[in-house]
């Protein structure tokens, strides 16, 4: 970083300025006016430098850039940059400083480090001087008086101290009964607190019942009873009288000995028949179910279901005519193995049967 003074003259070295097309030959005939030379100040907007040399080449492809006063008159950044034609763009920054700040760094000038405010208050004239004038003229009193203590002014005496000492013990008796208090007083009267507040809970709590059962609960009770409830005739202990009364002299039945009589031999009768009941399902009824089980299949086929044709003959007929060959222009049907006539018709001359022949053997 290059620093400058603020609004003096000096001259910069600026560069290289390289050809744009290798990017490594100096180019060292540039004409740079002063309108080339482009600057902004501590981020200002650019404009061309206000002295109007222009740029001189030095070696290398760096060229020298006088600057005056109104160029370097901005405090801050100060950016300097050039792109002339057939060169890079070519840029540096400066620092522009106080004059003091400069000096200091460059010359024998010293910082100014006055104070100039404290606290918020502006320092003027000699208000830290006169600050410390006072301070001086109190030590050097005291200075003057350390050669001997005993005669020394401004101290307390011996008699001072000594009142100084009742009233110390003073406070330290204070102390003492503030110690006591706070140590066994205050924590007595702490539980005591502790219990009034206790009792005061617990007398809402007593009033609240109070209360309730000043109000609520006598309403309740009222509601219960009725608006015409009577002690003598409606208490518990009077309808409890009222009902040992009624079972000792009870009335209203109908239970005389000629009906009781009645009830008993319906009673009986309901017993006889109960009894037959028992012994027709205890004997008769199960004996006809097991006979009802004992019936086999040959048994039911073997009964005779119309003349002296059994139910087995009347199903192997009833085959051969639906079943079997007929012969003889259908007058006579075959049995199913063809082994003899089930059925012989004999048949007039409209073909109505006369008579037939029937074999169900």
């Amino acid at each position: 970083m290059i620093y400058v003074k603020q609004s003096t003259s000096v001259t910069l070295l600026i560069g290289p300025f390289l050809d744009s097309t290798d990017g490594n030959t100096a180019e060292t005939g540039l004409t740079i006016s002063q309108a080339d030379v482009r600057l902004s100040k501590n981020g200002g907007n650019m404009a061309q430098k206000n002295e109007s040399t222009a740029c001189t080449h030095d070696e290398l492809g760096y060229y020298t850039c006088p600057l005056d006063a109104t160029d370097t008159n901005t405090l801050g950044i100060l950016k300097i940059m050039v792109h002339e034609t057939g060169a890079l763009p070519v840029w540096m920054e400066a620092e522009v400083l106080t004059a003091n700040v400069f000096d200091t760094m460059y010359s024998t000038d010293q910082l100014d480090v006055n104070v100039t405010n404290v606290a918020g208050t502006a320092q003027t004239g000699n208000d830290n001087g006169a600050d410390i004038n006072a301070i001086l003229a109190d030590t050097d009193e005291l200075q003057s008086n350390q050669g001997n203590w005993l005669t020394a002014t401004g101290f307390a005496t011996a008699a001072a101290l000594t009142t100084h000492d009742g009233k110390l013990d003073t406070v330290d008796g204070i102390v003492d009964a503030i110690l006591e208090d706070t140590g066994t007083t205050l924590p007595a009267e702490h539980g005591l607190l502790a219990t009034e507040a206790k009792q005061d809970v617990i007398d809402g709590i007593v009033d609240d019942i109070l209360t309730d059962t000043g109000t609520t609960i006598p309403a309740t009770l009222t509601d219960m009873a009725g608006a015409t409830f009577a002690t003598g005739t409606d208490s518990l202990e009077a309808i409890r009288n009222r009902g040992d009364a009624a079972w000792v002299t009870g009335s209203g039945g109908d239970a005389t000995e000629a009906k009781q009589d009645t009830l008993l031999a319906n009673l009986a009768t309901v017993d006889g028949i109960v009894d037959s009941i028992l012994v027709d399902t205890g004997t008769t009824l199960p004996a006809s179910i097991a006979a009802l089980n004992d019936i086999t299949v040959a048994d039911i086929i073997a009964g005779v279901a119309e003349g002296s044709l059994d139910l087995q003959a009347i199903l192997r007929i009833i085959l051969s005519a639906v079943a079997g060959k007929t012969t003889t222009n259908g007058t006579r049907f075959r049995d199913v193995a063809d082994s003899k006539d089930r059925i012989v018709a004999v048949t007039d001359a409209s073909k109505n049967r006369t008579s037939m022949t029937l074999d169900g053997s």
